[in-house]
């Protein structure tokens, strides 16, 4: 993938210089890289980025976390997508992104102390054409770091990938973006002990589909404990308008919930909530 190129290029070299920042071009092993994604255009994708993401919108309401330190800059591009590892890093994938506009932005990071490094990549077994592409101005990746903060910048066409770390905001973004249990869920239906919130979807029927990631392997057999001591009925399945439901189930007059741990460590349960209308 390449990068800016001619006159971006130039022109971010001598805003870098102007500004007294060392604006480095390193030829980068793949397989060593801590940050490396590689191009869209290419079939073979690797990401070495750590973290699960908990969290992935794309709609009109996608907007730059709040909970991003604002020693940050915001980018200043339209957000398509937006991930969440909050232990390791945000993904933001912008649209409508031009030359002049990361020249501004980078130039704006000079101007408020980040150090900027632009990268190439090598990977091992293919010819190493990293000179040649630093003489073109070309480049992978821009790394950028100030302190505890980092991030890493991709930019290709109109397009770009922003990867915001959260090392020095973890605790924040934690918080922020902790997944919190359906308040419209009847009070009869417990919560998931020792298991963290992972996802909370609309369920096929009605109600949610909810994943947890288990803190130790007894937490399914405690939570069907739950249940019954809540007053659920087990039973080996049961109807619900005109859905036959054929695995074990436990009910109660409000809602019907289906516990399954298929993948551990991650427990999921359906909660389908009765309507008044059957």
């Amino acid at each position: 993938m390449s990068g800016f190129k001619g006159r971006a290029f130039i022109l971010v070299t001598l805003i870098l210089c102007i500004a007294g920042c060392a604006a480095n071009q390193d030829a980068l092993d793949r397989d060593k890289s801590d940050n490396y994604t590689q191009s869209p255009g290419n079939v073979n994708i690797k990401e070495n980025l750590g973290g699960d993401f908990g969290e992935f919108q794309s709609d009109d309401d996608v907007h730059w976390p709040d909970y991003i330190p604002s020693e940050i800059p915001e980018f200043p591009g339209e957000i398509d997508s937006f991930m969440v590892a909050p232990e390791s890093h945000i993904r933001m994938r912008f649209s409508k992104v031009t030359d002049e506009l990361i020249e501004e932005y980078l130039a704006l990071l000079v101007d408020q102390g980040f150090e900027l490094q632009f990268r190439i990549h090598v990977q091992e077994g293919f010819p190493d054409n990293s000179e040649e592409r630093r003489q073109r101005g070309e480049y992978d990746d821009i790394d950028i770091t100030k302190g505890e903060y980092h991030m890493t910048l991709w930019h290709w066409e109109d397009t770009a990938t922003y990867d915001v770390y959260t090392s020095g905001f973890r605790e924040e973004a934690i918080a922020a973006t902790a997944l919190q249990w359906p308040t419209d869920l009847p009070e009869s239906v417990p919560q998931i002990p020792r298991c963290v919130l992972q996802t909370i979807n609309p369920g096929h029927i009605e109600g949610y589909d909810i994943t947890c990631r288990q803190e130790d392997e007894n937490v399914e057999q405690e939570y069907i404990q739950l249940l019954l001591e809540a007053g659920f009925e087990e039973k080996n399945g049961t109807e619900y308008k005109n859905n036959v439901l054929v695995m074990t189930v436990f009910e109660n007059d409000e809602v019907i919930v289906i516990p399954s741990g298929i993948f551990s460590p991650v427990f999921s349960i359906e909660v389908i909530i009765k309507s008044e209308l059957q």
